[in-house]
């Protein structure tokens, strides 16, 4: 890392920590012409070095995005619903304290898709988006909270794994990776359910070890980790204290469902058998009767949708609970296939 006419040799000792082996003074105008590894020993002997990898880095050449912007998760292979839905998509994050303005940063084409170059967006400090295969699709299973960025133009992201490279305006690599869908990778995002999500958006993104399988099916995109949350459920480390949760497991009782989301639903993330979740719709004629599991004093909205699409969900009607279950008619004009989801206040 050169500063002025002083260049520093560094090694990474964790996430973000850097710690000086040497400094050196060199000429102000001195440019790079090549580079390599020099070792030396007091005498002669039979030596063999191992490094990681090695770089220069000319602060003129820097952009926030080389700093900063991440991928944090990939769906590469969706759990099928078996109603032709898209929903790959590539979760980016904004890791730094400063925006950073997108334009010009570009998906390199084959790698995963289509070329896909970004407009001038802006994301902000530790805001979290995806890129998708179908926005409409996307939104129509994810609701329409997550920031979608763009949908790319064609292809997709191979269920047996491939390269991903993501490059800043002035062609600097941001990533270049490639995953796969066999051991050690965590295999159980390879049509289970679960996406990628990746553990140190500072380490080695070929390594199989720094992804994990997310413990929600569908993952957790949009997903803003609390500063204090080790596990990234939800819950900060305080808060999973009081709850007697893991703080290093995101869904402690093994049920699907992050910690964090059960202490806002309300349910028991000590008990797998708590969980909220629509238990049974059932139709007759023109009625359709929707049945969730509840807790007595919450209030639930049921909602319904002709075809999942971003907009097109519309409220049946709000109800507080005074069981476990709670369950709300719905009158329908024609027998055409609806969905529905509840949402918890």
């Amino acid at each position: 890392r050169r500063v002025g006419s002083i260049l520093h040799f560094e090694y990474r000792i964790g996430p973000g920590t850097w710690e000086s082996l040497h400094s050196e003074e060199i000429d102000g105008d001195a440019t790079l012409e090549k580079g390599g590894i020099f070792a030396s020993t007091p005498s002669a002997l039979m030596a063999r070095f191992e490094f990681d990898y090695f770089m220069v880095v000319d602060p003129a050449s820097g952009s926030p995005a080389l700093e900063n912007l991440r991928i944090t998760e990939v769906m590469y292979h969706p759990l099928d619903l078996g109603i032709g839905l898209e929903l790959e998509f590539i979760e980016l994050t904004n890791t730094g304290t400063s925006a950073i303005n997108l334009s010009g940063i570009s998906f390199e084409s084959g790698n995963p898709f289509s070329e896909l170059v970004f407009d001038n967006l802006e994301m902000s400090p530790g805001e979290v988006a995806v890129v998708t295969e179908n926005p409409s699709d996307f939104a129509g299973i994810y609701g329409g909270d997550i920031r979608v960025l763009t949908g790319w133009p064609g292809g997709g992201i191979s269920n047996g794994g491939e390269s991903i490279v993501l490059v800043d305006a002035g062609g600097d690599i941001i990533h270049d990776f490639e995953f796969s869908d066999d051991l050690p990778w965590p295999v159980e995002a390879d049509g289970e359910g679960p996406s990628l999500e990746v553990i140190d958006t500072e380490g080695n993104y070929n390594d199989p070890f720094n992804w994990r399988a997310s413990t929600v099916v569908g993952g957790t995109p949009g997903f803003v980790p609390f500063e204090g949350d080790a596990d990234n459920d939800g819950l900060d480390d305080a808060g999973e204290a009081t709850a007697g949760t893991d703080p290093l497991n995101p869904d402690s009782d093994g049920d699907g469902a992050l910690d964090g989301s059960e202490v806002v639903a309300g349910t028991d993330p000590l008990d797998r058998l708590s969980i909220f979740q629509l238990t049974e719709v059932t139709r007759v004629g023109n009625s359709t009767r929707a049945t969730w599991s509840s807790i007595p004093g919450r209030r639930y909205t049921l909602q319904v949708s002709p075809d999942l699409s971003a907009g097109s969900w519309v409220q049946v009607g709000t109800v507080e609970a005074s069981r476990n279950t709670t369950t709300l008619p719905h009158a329908t004009s024609d027998a055409s296939e609806l969905y529905y989801r509840v949402v918890v206040e």
